[in-house]
């Protein structure tokens, strides 16, 4: 039996601002941030949804320290120095907490996508060698990391995940397991992104996977569960968290966020870009968190596809099934989706008494399965019509 692991720190920069309290009270309120916005130039670009973060460093980072800085990793130093703040591990104005042993463990996909293009547009365009001297330790995907443990001397491991959408994810539950199984006391984890740079919008145009804006707007564009999803929405951020063993906390006498109880990893083997259809990997992940048994009023589940499905209850799953399969394999679709990222991390929280009547995030846009989540915990009535169940 490992150690207990609690959150007691959290720092953000996020389109929808950097004061965490706002940020989680705009999200349940269904307030999106993602708008329309023009990328590239008036005659070579194209206008889609994006969720861009209103983020300038300003003095937070020192200017010499901006020179060696991609947007990433600018936005991981604030968000860490957030967290830290917020656990009480360090007050404003310090340059660090007292016990440097603290670990970092971040998850970051691409890195410095808009210094990688700017090398490149002054060699092809500019036809000159002579780019910016730091462009190589800009553009890695270990930067955010890096800087956050050189900023607040901290000398635990510091590492990074690179692994597409599970970046984040895989870097929280691995600093977990660092702190359960008495690697760590300490940790800062969580990841960074910024890759809203004319190049990488247009590479993820030519894959395809891009949500267009929907009828009701731009804003809600963003509803990975819904019938009518056309895509996903590019955004850009930083989320840190302070990771604590359950002695650590009790020393400091501080009260947690939340308890990280559970946390489960594996691969399909199967595709870059497209999950398993067989969905072998999600009876995997079932098996290891039907060990936690908690009810889902309890969960903050930390995975946009597969943990939201793990988490309904099984009679729910049962109607959602019964209420689909005259839809034209509408259901085994979104499973297929749902499972395309294949690591769930489980938060034990509730959140009943902050946001009685809210839903999770990311089904705030997404009217059938919303409504069907809604109908089953009898908060309304479900439309028999556009939701035929089968005998």
């Amino acid at each position: 039996m490992g150690r207990r692991v609690f959150i007691t720190g959290l720092g953000l920069i996020a389109p929808h601002g950097e004061d965490p309290e706002s940020v989680f009270d705009r999200i349940y309120q269904g307030d999106s941030a993602v708008r329309m916005v023009r990328s590239g130039t008036v005659d070579f670009g194209s206008d889609l949804p994006l969720a861009t973060a209103d983020f300038t460093p300003r003095d937070r980072i020192p200017k010499t320290q901006q020179l060696f800085m991609a947007r990433a990793s600018q936005m991981a130093v604030v968000a860490a120095e957030g967290a830290l703040q917020s656990s009480g591990l360090f007050g404003v104005g310090q340059e660090g907490p007292e016990d440097g042993e603290i670990g970092v463990y971040m998850g970051c996909g691409l890195g410095g996508a808009e210094i990688l293009q700017e090398g490149y547009r002054t060699y092809f365009v500019r036809q000159s060698r002579r780019g910016r001297p730091s462009t190589v330790p800009m553009i890695m995907a270990s930067g955010p990391a890096s800087h956050i443990s050189m900023r607040f001397g901290l000398h635990g491991p510091t590492h990074t995940y690179s692994i597409a959408c599970a970046s984040s994810t895989v870097a929280i539950g691995e600093a977990f397991r660092a702190i359960r199984d008495g690697y760590l006391d300490t940790a800062l984890s969580g990841g960074a992104e910024a890759m809203l740079n004319d190049g990488s919008i247009a590479a993820w145009e030519r894959l395809g996977v891009l949500a267009s804006s929907h009828t009701d707007g731009p804003e809600a564009s963003s509803r990975p569960f819904d019938l009518e999803r056309t895509g996903f929405v590019l955004g850009e951020g930083a989320a840190l968290l302070v990771l604590e063993a359950e002695s650590a906390l009790q020393e400091r006498a501080v009260d947690p966020i939340a308890e990280i109880i559970g946390y489960g990893v594996s691969s399909d083997a199967f595709s870059l870009t497209e999950p398993h259809a067989a969905g072998q990997e999600a009876a995997k992940l079932l098996r290891v968190f039907l060990k936690i048994m908690l009810q889902i009023s309890q969960l903050v589940l930390l995975s946009p596809f597969m943990a939201t499905w793990l988490a309904l209850p099984g009679r729910l799953r049962q109607r959602l099934v019964r209420l689909h399969c005259r839809r034209g394999g509408y259901l085994r679709r979104r499973i297929s989706q749902i499972q395309i990222q294949a690591v769930t991390l489980i938060v034990y929280r509730n959140m009943g008494e902050r946001h009685p009547n809210s839903l999770l995030p990311s089904l705030i846009h997404s009217r059938l399965v919303a409504q069907t989540l809604l109908w089953f915990l009898g908060k309304s009535e479900i439309d028999s019509e556009a939701n035929p169940s089968c005998s």
